[in-house]
Protein backbone atom coordinates (compact mmCIF):
# COMPACT_ATOMS: atom_id res chain seq x y z
CA UNK A 1 0.00 0.00 0.00
CA UNK A 2 2.96 2.52 0.94
CA UNK A 3 4.58 1.79 -2.27
CA UNK A 4 1.21 2.39 -4.14
CA UNK A 5 1.07 5.53 -1.90
CA UNK A 6 4.52 6.79 -3.20
CA UNK A 7 4.35 6.08 -6.89
CA UNK A 8 0.43 7.77 -6.84
CA UNK A 9 2.26 11.17 -4.93
CA UNK A 10 5.28 10.31 -7.76
CA UNK A 11 2.65 10.36 -10.47
CA UNK A 12 0.96 13.49 -9.45
CA UNK A 13 3.84 15.36 -9.13
CA UNK A 14 4.99 14.33 -12.75
CA UNK A 15 1.45 15.44 -13.88
CA UNK A 16 1.69 18.74 -11.97
CA UNK A 17 5.23 19.49 -13.59
CA UNK A 18 4.12 18.51 -17.14
CA UNK A 19 0.67 20.87 -16.23
CA UNK A 20 3.07 23.80 -15.19
CA UNK A 21 5.34 23.06 -18.47
CA UNK A 22 2.63 22.79 -21.00
CA UNK A 23 1.26 26.49 -19.29
CA UNK A 24 4.58 28.13 -19.73
CA UNK A 25 4.80 26.89 -23.25
CA UNK A 26 1.46 27.80 -24.22
CA UNK A 27 2.35 31.19 -23.00
CA UNK A 28 5.34 31.84 -24.83
CA UNK A 29 3.78 30.27 -28.23
CA UNK A 30 1.52 32.75 -28.27
CA UNK A 31 1.89 34.85 -31.46
CA UNK A 32 5.54 33.32 -31.55
CA UNK A 33 7.33 32.20 -34.55
CA UNK A 34 8.31 28.72 -33.93
CA UNK A 35 12.26 29.38 -33.86
CA UNK A 36 11.56 31.53 -31.26
CA UNK A 37 9.73 29.10 -29.37
CA UNK A 38 11.99 27.13 -29.20
CA UNK A 39 15.08 29.46 -27.97
CA UNK A 40 12.86 30.61 -25.21
CA UNK A 41 11.98 27.08 -23.97
CA UNK A 42 15.86 26.79 -23.99
CA UNK A 43 15.89 30.43 -21.67
CA UNK A 44 13.12 28.94 -19.65
CA UNK A 45 14.76 26.16 -18.82
CA UNK A 46 17.96 27.93 -18.05
CA UNK A 47 16.29 30.42 -15.44
CA UNK A 48 14.23 27.96 -13.86
CA UNK A 49 17.76 25.91 -12.98
CA UNK A 50 19.30 29.63 -11.95
CA UNK A 51 16.48 30.38 -9.43
CA UNK A 52 17.26 26.75 -7.99
CA UNK A 53 20.54 27.32 -7.54
CA UNK A 54 20.00 30.60 -5.75
CA UNK A 55 17.92 28.82 -3.63
CA UNK A 56 19.63 26.96 -2.76
CA UNK A 57 22.70 28.89 -2.23
CA UNK A 58 20.42 31.40 -0.05
CA UNK A 59 19.17 28.36 2.33
CA UNK A 60 22.85 27.59 2.93
CA UNK A 61 24.32 31.09 3.69
CA UNK A 62 21.18 31.78 6.21
CA UNK A 63 22.00 28.05 8.05
CA UNK A 64 25.89 29.24 8.36
CA UNK A 65 25.59 33.11 9.25
CA UNK A 66 21.97 33.73 10.53
CA UNK A 67 21.98 29.96 12.82
CA UNK A 68 25.33 30.59 14.95
CA UNK A 69 28.41 29.23 13.25
CA UNK A 70 30.82 30.45 10.55
CA UNK A 71 34.21 29.34 10.90
CA UNK A 72 37.19 31.38 9.52
CA UNK A 73 40.95 29.75 9.44
CA UNK A 74 43.74 31.99 10.69
CA UNK A 75 47.18 31.77 11.76
CA UNK A 76 47.32 32.52 15.21
CA UNK A 77 50.92 31.75 17.64
CA UNK A 78 51.89 32.61 21.35
CA UNK A 79 53.99 35.33 22.04
CA UNK A 80 57.14 33.75 22.63
CA UNK A 81 60.81 34.71 23.18
CA UNK A 82 63.58 34.26 20.19
CA UNK A 83 66.47 36.18 17.94
CA UNK A 84 65.94 38.79 15.83
CA UNK A 85 68.44 40.69 13.61
CA UNK A 86 67.97 43.74 11.10
CA UNK A 87 70.22 42.97 7.95
CA UNK A 88 71.62 44.73 4.93
CA UNK A 89 72.03 42.23 1.88
CA UNK A 90 74.49 42.65 -0.57
CA UNK A 91 76.06 40.38 -3.63
CA UNK A 92 79.92 39.97 -3.97
CA UNK A 93 82.66 38.10 -5.34
CA UNK A 94 84.50 36.01 -3.04
CA UNK A 95 88.23 35.75 -2.97
CA UNK A 96 91.53 34.57 -1.57
CA UNK A 97 92.48 36.94 1.46
CA UNK A 98 96.38 36.94 -0.91
CA UNK A 99 96.69 36.95 -4.21
CA UNK A 100 100.04 37.24 -6.52
CA UNK A 101 99.83 37.51 -10.46
CA UNK A 102 103.35 36.11 -11.38
CA UNK A 103 104.80 38.32 -14.81
CA UNK A 104 108.16 38.20 -16.38
CA UNK A 105 109.33 40.95 -18.46
CA UNK A 106 112.25 38.65 -19.43
CA UNK A 107 112.08 38.14 -23.48
CA UNK A 108 113.12 34.80 -23.60
CA UNK A 109 111.44 31.32 -24.31
CA UNK A 110 110.34 29.17 -21.01
CA UNK A 111 111.57 25.71 -21.41
CA UNK A 112 109.97 24.05 -18.44
CA UNK A 113 106.56 24.40 -16.41
CA UNK A 114 106.39 23.00 -12.93
CA UNK A 115 102.69 23.68 -11.97
CA UNK A 116 99.39 23.68 -13.45
CA UNK A 117 95.83 25.51 -11.85
CA UNK A 118 94.81 23.41 -8.50
CA UNK A 119 98.59 22.71 -7.53
CA UNK A 120 99.41 23.69 -4.08
CA UNK A 121 103.00 26.00 -3.72
CA UNK A 122 105.04 26.83 -0.94
CA UNK A 123 106.66 30.30 -0.58
CA UNK A 124 110.72 30.33 -1.33
CA UNK A 125 110.54 26.42 -2.12
CA UNK A 126 107.99 25.92 -5.16
CA UNK A 127 110.05 26.00 -8.45
CA UNK A 128 106.86 27.52 -10.88
CA UNK A 129 108.68 27.43 -14.11
CA UNK A 130 112.14 28.01 -15.68
CA UNK A 131 112.93 30.54 -18.49
CA UNK A 132 115.64 29.20 -21.33
CA UNK A 133 119.01 29.90 -19.55
CA UNK A 134 121.33 29.99 -22.05
CA UNK A 135 120.20 33.23 -23.99
CA UNK A 136 119.98 34.85 -21.21
CA UNK A 137 123.07 33.82 -20.30
CA UNK A 138 124.96 35.19 -22.93
CA UNK A 139 123.07 38.23 -22.77
CA UNK A 140 125.03 38.40 -19.00
CA UNK A 141 127.88 37.76 -20.52
CA UNK A 142 127.71 40.31 -23.15
CA UNK A 143 126.83 42.97 -20.08
CA UNK A 144 129.66 41.55 -18.11
CA UNK A 145 132.30 42.41 -20.95
CA UNK A 146 130.59 45.86 -21.76
CA UNK A 147 130.97 47.39 -18.18
CA UNK A 148 134.18 45.19 -17.80
CA UNK A 149 135.11 47.70 -20.70
CA UNK A 150 133.78 50.65 -19.44
CA UNK A 151 135.81 50.90 -16.20
CA UNK A 152 139.29 49.69 -17.64
CA UNK A 153 138.64 52.75 -20.56
CA UNK A 154 137.99 54.99 -17.36
CA UNK A 155 141.10 53.49 -15.89
CA UNK A 156 143.79 54.11 -18.81
CA UNK A 157 142.05 57.67 -19.91
CA UNK A 158 141.99 58.59 -16.16
CA UNK A 159 145.88 57.88 -16.41
CA UNK A 160 146.74 59.42 -19.23
CA UNK A 161 145.31 62.28 -18.30
CA UNK A 162 147.30 61.93 -14.66
CA UNK A 163 150.48 61.92 -16.59
CA UNK A 164 149.68 64.74 -18.99
CA UNK A 165 148.68 66.97 -16.37
CA UNK A 166 151.84 66.27 -14.61
CA UNK A 167 153.53 66.81 -17.53
CA UNK A 168 151.97 70.45 -17.57
CA UNK A 169 152.56 71.35 -14.45
CA UNK A 170 156.77 70.44 -15.12
CA UNK A 171 156.35 72.73 -18.52
CA UNK A 172 154.48 75.56 -16.05
CA UNK A 173 157.57 75.25 -13.53
CA UNK A 174 159.85 75.86 -16.18
CA UNK A 175 158.21 78.35 -18.27
CA UNK A 176 158.31 80.24 -14.85
CA UNK A 177 161.50 79.66 -14.25
CA UNK A 178 162.54 80.55 -17.62
CA UNK A 179 160.17 83.99 -17.50
CA UNK A 180 162.19 85.07 -13.96
CA UNK A 181 165.60 84.64 -15.29
CA UNK A 182 165.30 86.57 -18.48
CA UNK A 183 163.35 89.06 -16.56
CA UNK A 184 166.52 90.04 -14.74
CA UNK A 185 168.80 89.67 -17.91
CA UNK A 186 166.28 91.98 -19.83
CA UNK A 187 166.46 94.88 -16.90
CA UNK A 188 170.46 94.82 -16.93
CA UNK A 189 170.41 95.15 -20.84
CA UNK A 190 171.73 91.26 -21.34
CA UNK A 191 168.74 90.16 -23.62
CA UNK A 192 166.71 92.00 -26.28
CA UNK A 193 162.96 92.08 -25.50
CA UNK A 194 161.97 90.02 -28.16
CA UNK A 195 163.77 87.24 -25.79
CA UNK A 196 161.90 88.35 -23.18
CA UNK A 197 158.57 87.91 -25.42
CA UNK A 198 159.46 84.77 -26.25
CA UNK A 199 159.85 83.39 -22.74
CA UNK A 200 156.20 85.30 -21.39
CA UNK A 201 154.82 83.61 -24.72
CA UNK A 202 156.01 79.75 -23.37
CA UNK A 203 154.79 80.50 -20.01
CA UNK A 204 151.49 81.61 -20.59
CA UNK A 205 151.40 78.44 -23.03
CA UNK A 206 152.45 76.15 -20.42
CA UNK A 207 149.75 77.51 -17.63
CA UNK A 208 146.61 77.12 -20.64
CA UNK A 209 148.22 73.36 -20.83
CA UNK A 210 147.69 73.57 -17.12
CA UNK A 211 144.70 74.61 -16.73
CA UNK A 212 143.17 72.42 -19.52
CA UNK A 213 142.90 69.37 -16.91
CA UNK A 214 140.80 69.38 -13.89
CA UNK A 215 142.10 68.41 -10.76
CA UNK A 216 142.20 68.48 -7.10
CA UNK A 217 145.45 67.99 -4.53
CA UNK A 218 147.27 67.21 -7.48
CA UNK A 219 145.15 64.52 -8.97
CA UNK A 220 143.32 64.86 -12.09
CA UNK A 221 139.21 64.39 -12.15
CA UNK A 222 138.04 61.93 -14.77
CA UNK A 223 135.89 62.99 -17.27
CA UNK A 224 132.13 62.77 -16.30
CA UNK A 225 131.36 60.87 -19.52
CA UNK A 226 133.42 58.18 -18.34
CA UNK A 227 131.46 57.82 -15.32
CA UNK A 228 127.82 57.89 -17.15
CA UNK A 229 129.46 55.38 -19.40
CA UNK A 230 130.01 53.18 -16.69
CA UNK A 231 126.80 53.50 -15.00
CA UNK A 232 124.82 52.78 -17.84
CA UNK A 233 127.24 49.74 -18.28
CA UNK A 234 126.07 48.61 -14.59
CA UNK A 235 122.76 49.44 -15.19
CA UNK A 236 122.67 46.56 -17.85
CA UNK A 237 124.63 44.42 -16.35
CA UNK A 238 122.18 44.38 -13.06
CA UNK A 239 119.31 43.91 -15.68
CA UNK A 240 120.72 40.71 -17.14
CA UNK A 241 122.08 38.84 -13.60
CA UNK A 242 118.42 40.07 -12.45
CA UNK A 243 116.97 37.98 -15.85
CA UNK A 244 119.62 35.74 -15.53
CA UNK A 245 118.58 34.80 -11.62
CA UNK A 246 114.75 35.31 -12.36
CA UNK A 247 114.98 32.41 -15.17
CA UNK A 248 113.62 29.97 -12.32
CA UNK A 249 110.76 31.94 -11.22
CA UNK A 250 109.54 30.40 -7.70
CA UNK A 251 106.46 30.64 -5.64
CA UNK A 252 106.61 34.30 -4.09
CA UNK A 253 103.67 32.79 -1.48
CA UNK A 254 102.07 29.88 -0.23
CA UNK A 255 98.49 28.68 -1.95
CA UNK A 256 96.69 27.24 -4.71
CA UNK A 257 97.70 28.15 -8.08
CA UNK A 258 94.22 29.29 -9.45
CA UNK A 259 95.48 30.57 -13.09
CA UNK A 260 97.35 29.15 -15.83
CA UNK A 261 98.31 31.23 -19.09
CA UNK A 262 101.14 30.18 -20.68
CA UNK A 263 102.75 27.10 -21.94
CA UNK A 264 106.34 25.73 -22.94
CA UNK A 265 107.82 27.72 -26.20
CA UNK A 266 105.59 30.87 -25.31
CA UNK A 267 108.00 34.01 -24.72
CA UNK A 268 107.77 35.03 -20.69
CA UNK A 269 106.82 38.74 -21.30
CA UNK A 270 104.45 37.71 -24.54
CA UNK A 271 101.24 36.38 -23.02
CA UNK A 272 98.04 36.89 -24.69
CA UNK A 273 95.60 39.60 -23.44
CA UNK A 274 98.61 41.17 -21.09
CA UNK A 275 97.59 38.31 -18.77
CA UNK A 276 99.70 37.10 -15.80
CA UNK A 277 101.65 33.69 -16.78
CA UNK A 278 100.23 32.52 -13.92
CA UNK A 279 98.12 33.63 -10.96
CA UNK A 280 98.67 31.99 -6.91
CA UNK A 281 95.87 32.47 -4.17
CA UNK A 282 95.90 32.19 -0.55
CA UNK A 283 92.41 30.10 -0.65
CA UNK A 284 92.61 28.80 2.85
CA UNK A 285 91.37 31.87 4.00
CA UNK A 286 88.76 34.21 2.01
CA UNK A 287 87.44 37.12 1.34
CA UNK A 288 84.20 38.47 0.01
CA UNK A 289 84.88 41.93 -1.87
CA UNK A 290 81.10 43.89 -1.56
CA UNK A 291 79.77 47.65 -2.58
CA UNK A 292 78.05 49.45 0.08
CA UNK A 293 75.57 51.94 -0.92
CA UNK A 294 76.47 55.41 0.32
CA UNK A 295 73.19 55.55 1.98
CA UNK A 296 73.83 52.52 4.17
CA UNK A 297 77.63 53.02 4.89
CA UNK A 298 76.73 54.71 7.88
CA UNK A 299 75.47 51.56 9.55
CA UNK A 300 78.21 49.56 8.85
CA UNK A 301 81.50 49.48 10.73
CA UNK A 302 84.65 47.14 10.92
CA UNK A 303 83.38 43.75 13.48
CA UNK A 304 80.04 44.09 12.50
CA UNK A 305 79.22 40.21 11.90
CA UNK A 306 78.25 38.60 8.70
CA UNK A 307 76.13 35.82 7.52
CA UNK A 308 77.21 34.59 3.97
CA UNK A 309 74.99 32.19 1.73
CA UNK A 310 75.82 30.98 -1.66
CA UNK A 311 74.48 28.03 -4.20
CA UNK A 312 77.63 25.99 -3.74
CA UNK A 313 76.57 26.03 0.09
CA UNK A 314 73.44 24.28 -0.56
CA UNK A 315 69.83 25.76 0.20
CA UNK A 316 69.61 26.75 3.40
CA UNK A 317 73.51 26.53 4.85
CA UNK A 318 75.54 29.55 5.58
CA UNK A 319 78.78 30.39 7.21
CA UNK A 320 79.82 33.22 9.31
CA UNK A 321 82.10 36.30 8.35
CA UNK A 322 83.03 39.43 9.90
CA UNK A 323 83.53 43.31 8.41
CA UNK A 324 87.11 43.78 8.13
CA UNK A 325 87.76 46.55 6.39
CA UNK A 326 85.58 49.84 4.70
CA UNK A 327 87.76 51.47 2.41
CA UNK A 328 87.82 55.31 3.33
CA UNK A 329 86.80 56.63 -0.28
CA UNK A 330 84.05 56.26 -2.46
CA UNK A 331 83.74 55.19 -6.31
CA UNK A 332 80.68 55.18 -8.82
CA UNK A 333 78.62 52.43 -8.99
CA UNK A 334 78.65 52.54 -12.84
CA UNK A 335 75.38 52.28 -15.34
CA UNK A 336 74.52 55.53 -15.24
CA UNK A 337 73.92 55.82 -11.40
CA UNK A 338 74.86 59.07 -9.47
CA UNK A 339 74.76 57.23 -6.70
CA UNK A 340 78.31 56.43 -4.81
CA UNK A 341 79.24 53.19 -3.85
CA UNK A 342 82.27 52.62 -0.81
CA UNK A 343 84.63 49.16 -1.02
CA UNK A 344 83.89 46.91 2.00
CA UNK A 345 85.83 43.93 2.78
CA UNK A 346 84.62 41.04 4.65
CA UNK A 347 86.38 38.24 6.04
CA UNK A 348 85.14 34.49 5.77
CA UNK A 349 86.36 33.36 9.49
CA UNK A 350 84.95 29.95 8.65
CA UNK A 351 88.00 27.21 9.32
CA UNK A 352 87.30 24.78 7.03
CA UNK A 353 84.82 27.07 4.37
CA UNK A 354 83.06 25.96 1.53
CA UNK A 355 82.98 28.43 -0.21
CA UNK A 356 85.23 28.68 -3.41
CA UNK A 357 87.08 31.66 -4.40
CA UNK A 358 85.94 33.54 -7.75
CA UNK A 359 81.97 32.68 -7.00
CA UNK A 360 79.19 35.24 -6.15
CA UNK A 361 77.84 35.04 -3.08
CA UNK A 362 75.60 36.97 -0.89
CA UNK A 363 76.42 38.40 2.53
CA UNK A 364 74.14 39.49 4.87
CA UNK A 365 75.26 42.11 6.86
CA UNK A 366 73.73 42.03 11.04
CA UNK A 367 73.32 45.88 11.45
CA UNK A 368 71.40 45.13 15.15
CA UNK A 369 70.27 41.93 16.56
CA UNK A 370 68.28 40.67 19.70
CA UNK A 371 68.40 37.72 21.44
CA UNK A 372 65.90 36.18 24.38
CA UNK A 373 63.42 38.67 22.94
CA UNK A 374 59.41 38.67 21.55
CA UNK A 375 59.21 38.35 17.95
CA UNK A 376 56.45 38.01 15.90
CA UNK A 377 55.78 38.28 12.07
CA UNK A 378 55.42 41.68 10.92
CA UNK A 379 52.14 40.57 9.71
CA UNK A 380 50.63 40.19 12.92
CA UNK A 381 51.18 44.00 13.68
CA UNK A 382 48.61 46.77 12.56
CA UNK A 383 47.09 50.25 13.21
CA UNK A 384 43.77 50.79 14.46
CA UNK A 385 41.10 53.22 13.56
CA UNK A 386 42.63 55.67 16.26
CA UNK A 387 46.44 54.82 14.72
CA UNK A 388 48.04 53.17 17.66
CA UNK A 389 50.05 50.48 16.75
CA UNK A 390 47.91 47.05 17.82
CA UNK A 391 48.43 43.38 17.54
CA UNK A 392 45.01 41.14 18.00
CA UNK A 393 45.05 38.91 21.06
CA UNK A 394 42.83 36.46 21.94
CA UNK A 395 41.28 36.31 25.24
CA UNK A 396 40.65 33.02 26.89
CA UNK A 397 40.60 31.29 29.94
CA UNK A 398 43.17 28.54 29.29
CA UNK A 399 46.45 27.28 31.39
CA UNK A 400 50.09 26.63 30.56
CA UNK A 401 49.38 22.99 30.59
CA UNK A 402 46.88 22.88 28.04
CA UNK A 403 47.68 20.47 25.65
CA UNK A 404 48.77 22.07 21.77
CA UNK A 405 46.15 21.21 19.70
CA UNK A 406 43.05 21.59 22.20
CA UNK A 407 39.97 23.21 20.69
CA UNK A 408 39.74 26.64 22.72
CA UNK A 409 37.48 29.72 22.81
CA UNK A 410 38.17 32.86 23.29
CA UNK A 411 37.09 36.54 22.56
CA UNK A 412 39.59 38.61 20.05
CA UNK A 413 41.02 41.64 22.06
CA UNK A 414 43.24 44.56 20.12
CA UNK A 415 46.55 45.91 22.20
CA UNK A 416 48.41 48.40 21.83
CA UNK A 417 52.35 47.81 21.06
CA UNK A 418 55.60 48.67 21.09
CA UNK A 419 57.86 47.34 18.54
CA UNK A 420 61.64 47.35 17.95
CA UNK A 421 64.07 46.42 15.31
CA UNK A 422 62.36 44.58 12.25
CA UNK A 423 64.02 41.76 9.71
CA UNK A 424 62.55 40.89 6.35
CA UNK A 425 59.59 39.11 7.92
CA UNK A 426 59.80 39.57 11.45
CA UNK A 427 59.25 42.34 14.40
CA UNK A 428 60.08 42.75 17.69
CA UNK A 429 58.14 43.05 20.46
CA UNK A 430 59.20 44.84 23.67
CA UNK A 431 56.80 43.48 26.06
CA UNK A 432 54.03 41.22 26.53
CA UNK A 433 50.86 43.38 26.27
CA UNK A 434 48.88 40.75 27.92
CA UNK A 435 50.48 41.62 31.27
CA UNK A 436 48.15 44.52 32.14
CA UNK A 437 45.29 41.70 32.86
CA UNK A 438 45.09 40.18 36.11
CA UNK A 439 43.97 37.34 34.84
CA UNK A 440 46.52 35.20 33.56
CA UNK A 441 46.09 34.98 30.06
CA UNK A 442 48.13 32.80 27.74
CA UNK A 443 49.54 35.73 25.00
CA UNK A 444 47.84 33.78 22.18
CA UNK A 445 47.57 36.46 18.98
CA UNK A 446 46.17 36.63 15.42
CA UNK A 447 49.67 35.88 12.80
CA UNK A 448 47.41 37.99 10.22
CA UNK A 449 45.97 41.63 11.95
CA UNK A 450 42.06 41.62 10.57
CA UNK A 451 40.75 45.32 10.73
CA UNK A 452 37.24 43.60 10.17
CA UNK A 453 37.44 41.87 13.34
CA UNK A 454 36.20 43.82 16.22
CA UNK A 455 36.82 43.34 20.17
CA UNK A 456 34.92 40.95 21.86
CA UNK A 457 34.62 38.65 19.08
CA UNK A 458 33.71 35.23 19.71
CA UNK A 459 36.24 32.71 18.48
CA UNK A 460 37.24 29.17 18.37
CA UNK A 461 40.84 28.26 17.80
CA UNK A 462 43.07 25.10 18.69
CA UNK A 463 45.98 25.69 21.85
CA UNK A 464 49.01 26.68 19.84
CA UNK A 465 52.72 24.99 20.11
CA UNK A 466 54.98 26.89 22.59
CA UNK A 467 53.95 26.88 25.66
CA UNK A 468 56.09 25.53 28.88
CA UNK A 469 60.03 25.95 29.08
CA UNK A 470 60.74 24.90 25.47
CA UNK A 471 58.48 28.53 24.17
CA UNK A 472 61.62 29.97 25.17
CA UNK A 473 64.51 28.35 22.98
CA UNK A 474 65.58 31.22 20.87
CA UNK A 475 65.58 30.62 16.77
CA UNK A 476 68.35 31.36 14.65
CA UNK A 477 69.38 33.47 11.61
CA UNK A 478 67.29 37.24 10.99
CA UNK A 479 64.57 35.39 9.09
CA UNK A 480 63.67 32.89 11.50
CA UNK A 481 59.99 32.04 12.61
CA UNK A 482 59.20 32.87 16.11
CA UNK A 483 58.58 29.97 18.28
CA UNK A 484 54.87 28.96 18.83
CA UNK A 485 53.11 29.18 15.40
CA UNK A 486 50.41 27.57 14.43
CA UNK A 487 47.17 27.38 12.66
CA UNK A 488 43.62 28.23 14.37
CA UNK A 489 40.24 28.91 13.85
CA UNK A 490 38.19 32.02 14.51
CA UNK A 491 34.15 31.88 14.69
CA UNK A 492 32.51 34.58 14.46
CA UNK A 493 29.00 34.73 16.02
CA UNK A 494 25.55 36.84 14.23
CA UNK A 495 22.44 37.09 15.57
Amino acid sequence: MENDRDISKETDIEKKDSELEDKIRELMDEGAPEAQKKKGRKKLKRAIIGVALLLILFVIVKLLFFSGGSVIYVDTGILSRGYIADTLSITGPVEGTDSVDVTSNIHAKITSLNVKEGDRVIAGETVLLTIDPEDLQSKYDLAKSNYDLAVSDKETQTRTAQLGYEKAIQDLNAAREDLNRKTVLYGTGDISRVELETAQAAFNDAERAVGAYEAEGGKVIPDEALDIKIQSARLELEAAATNLENATIIAPISGTVTRVNTKVGQFADDIENSAPILTIENLDELNMEIKVSEYSIGEVHPGQKVIITADILGEGNSESGIIESISPTGEEKGGGSTERVIPTKIRVTEEHSGLMAGITARAQIILEERDDTFVVPISAVGTDAAGRTVMQFILSDVGADTPAGTMLTGKIQALPVETGIESDINVEILEDPTIVYDTDYQPIYLTSYQPSYTDGMEVSFTMPVGTGPESDKAATGSNARPAGETKAMTEETHG
